[in-house]
């Protein structure tokens, strides 16, 4: 029998980051099997690259996305990042400063879903394995959609379930049973990580989730599924 699917509060989703902001990086890969900037690579490749364009990375974290774009895409003039939780920014500014994107990269404290940002102020957004801690994602993608420029494109990564029968059930008895303990033993927040578990199996996958896109506004959206289905990108553009 399948077990019940618990459809978590968002309530204190900055909260919860802030106390995992500074060891984030190293669960992620551990938790992950060092395979997860293999995902933000393969998102980078949707990107256009045929005219300079300035980024939003939306829920950015510590800045591993945004980081994968400046170096993989040397069209990118600019890029900002926004996050709700100061402390993964915090660990995000580090590796911009190290990696010497300083004068390129500007992260501010923001919520996704009600931005400060004027309409049309960007090419591209970027949104990885984020829209599902969005109280509302419908109304987070509209946002996106508003400070998209005419002809912008919205490139989003997230997890997913498998669609085969069997991967599927390793898969979902890892995240729900193994993934939790590692996250607990390296953060020393289990919540953390049963909330990662509840968010995939509960948050809108494939077909659902453009269908949602196409309520926002945008047009010509695909998505692909990658690994055998455990993440899929998303895209879409503003017409």
């Amino acid at each position: 029998m399948e077990a019940k699917k618990i459809v978590p509060s968002r309530d204190h989703v900055a909260q919860m980051f802030d106390s995992i902001g500074k060891l984030y990086d190293v669960a992620n890969r551990c938790i992950s099997f060092g395979i997860d900037p293999l995902f933000r690579r393969e998102l980078v490749k949707t990107i256009p690259k045929d005219r300079p364009l300035e980024l939003v990375d939306i829920a950015t974290g510590t800045c591993d996305q945004l980081l994968y774009c400046l170096k993989k895409r040397g069209n990118i003039t600019k890029a900002t990042g926004i996050d709700v939780s100061k402390e993964m920014l915090k660990a995000g500014l580090k590796k911009v400063m190290k990696l010497g994107y300083s004068s390129m990269v500007d992260l501010k404290i923001e919520d996704g879903q009600n931005t400060s940002f004027a309409d049309l102020s960007f090419d591209v957004a970027t949104l990885s394995f984020g829209i599902r801690n969005f109280k509302d994602p419908l109304k987070g993608l509209q946002e996106i959609h508003r400070i998209l420029k005419k002809e912008g494109s919205l490139h989003i990564l997230e997890f997913s379930t498998p669609l085969n029968r069997l991967f599927k059930g390793f898969f979902l008895f890892y995240i729900r049973h193994i993934l939790p303990k590692i996250g607990a033993w390296i953060t020393s927040n289990l919540h953390a990580y049963q909330y990662l578990h509840q968010t995939i199996e509960t948050f809108a996958q494939r077909e659902s989730f453009v269908e949602i896109l196409g309520k926002a506004g945008f047009v010509n959206t695909t998505y692909k599924s990658l690994f055998f289905g455990i993440v899929t990108i998303y895209t879409g553009r503003k017409p």
